[in-house]
């Protein structure tokens, strides 16, 4: 589904990537393994288009998407669902807000009808009822879920976590693992998961990516 081939990336004159080549296969998760500031999360956002390489190709469905004009990169993004490290809820917008924020955003779709994806999505987390809170009102395991349900609420194809059990306990970090496995099965997407976290990696993943020194 995603093929990395020879991708550099140098901020200044810091190489971060030295030539990465990863495959990530069909309705399977993928972790990408490494030390904190070894690269992976800006591997990540070469991924979804956020970041460009150096050198180097990515091709995601067969289109490389180094090369897509910025309308193309748009449309190609929404196939990714993305789970930032702190979650990026917006503060000043509720619980319903931020799930169906694209929705609200960028469709027509009527407001009844979003509410009842947001719902689903909610559901789908394991939260249901919160849509009225804000996020000051979270912990910090619920904050990762509702920013889960507004990742998963396009229904993409391809998921991507950034570290997501980060300045949780490990309790709601067991969770937050089990929910990723859960979400890979039902929804049959593929999952792209960036961590330092060992005991996450074997836990979530079919397959895991050792990043260390620029290069897989």
């Amino acid at each position: 589904m995603i093929k990395i081939q020879d991708i550099w990336k140098s901020f200044r004159k810091k190489s971060v990537l030295k030539g990465v080549n990863l495959d990530i296969e069909e309705g399977k998760t993928c972790v990408i393994l490494g030390g904190s500031g070894c690269g992976k999360s800006v591997l990540l956002k070469l991924i979804v288009g956020l970041l460009k390489p150096d050198r180097g190709n990515i091709t995601v469905f067969g289109q490389d998407i180094t090369r897509l004009s910025k309308i193309e990169l748009m449309k190609m993004r929404q196939v990714f669902g993305v789970v930032f490290q702190e979650g990026a809820l917006f503060d000043s917008l509720n619980v319903l807000e931020n799930v169906g924020f694209f929705l609200f955003e960028h469709t027509n779709m009527p407001v009844p009808e979003i509410k009842m994806k947001v719902r689903d999505s909610l559901s789908l987390v394991g939260l249901s009822g919160i849509e009225n809170l804000y996020p000051s009102n979270l912990s910090s395991g619920m904050k990762k879920r509702v920013a889960l349900a507004r990742a998963i609420i396009m229904k993409p194809r391809i998921i991507l976590y950034d570290e997501p059990t980060t300045g949780i306990d490990p309790p709601t970090a067991y969770g937050i693992n089990r929910l990723i496995k859960e979400l890979a099965k039902k929804l049959n997407v593929t999952s792209i998961v960036v961590t330092h976290d060992i005991s996450s990696a074997f836990f979530v993943a079919d397959r895991v990516a050792m990043l260390d020194d620029g290069k897989i």
